[in-house]
């Protein structure tokens, strides 16, 4: 499931346009904090300049301003890293389901984790949480997906 989710990540992100710049002040900055990332692939839209990128062994979303300001981060991680008010809550609130696949955001400095829940007999959730244990957003992962939401 996480395969999966990295190569649909990927792959919106190689659909874009390539031919705008990044603004120089904008790379330098990615370049100077993240100088050993591989996979490197940029997207510009009209607002943002988004960086995807392999560090570690792990994909990140990045998400900077014109004037090279990071806006958000995303990363894929594991269950393990859950803080224990969202481990709770997804026990308790879906005890049916497993975690197929973590997603750490950064926003702000707020962290949100979206989480892909499976389960063996009916759809599987895209469920966004914050980092106390709020449910923030559920969906159907397909839905999710449609949307071009982070999973």
């Amino acid at each position: 499931m996480k395969t999966i989710a990295l190569i649909l990540m990927t792959a919106v992100l190689s659909l874009s346009s390539q031919a705008q710049e990044i603004p120089k002040n904008v790379q330098t900055n990615f370049e100077v904090h993240y100088p050993d990332a591989q996979e490197v692939q940029w997207e510009v839209t009209s607002k943002t300049y988004q960086v995807s990128f392999v560090e570690d062994q792990t994909q990140h979303i990045h998400w900077y301003s014109a004037d090279g300001y990071l806006l958000k981060t995303q990363k894929s991680a594991d269950a393990s890293v859950l803080p224990e008010p969202v481990q709770q809550k997804i026990a308790s609130t879906y005890e049916a389901y497993r975690i197929a696949q973590v997603t750490q955001q950064v926003a702000e400095g707020y962290v949100t984790y979206q989480l892909a829940l499976a389960h063996a007999e009916a759809p599987t959730l895209a469920v966004q949480v914050s980092h106390d244990g709020r449910i923030l957003e559920k969906l159907p992962l397909e839905t999710a997906l449609s949307s071009r939401q982070s999973f």
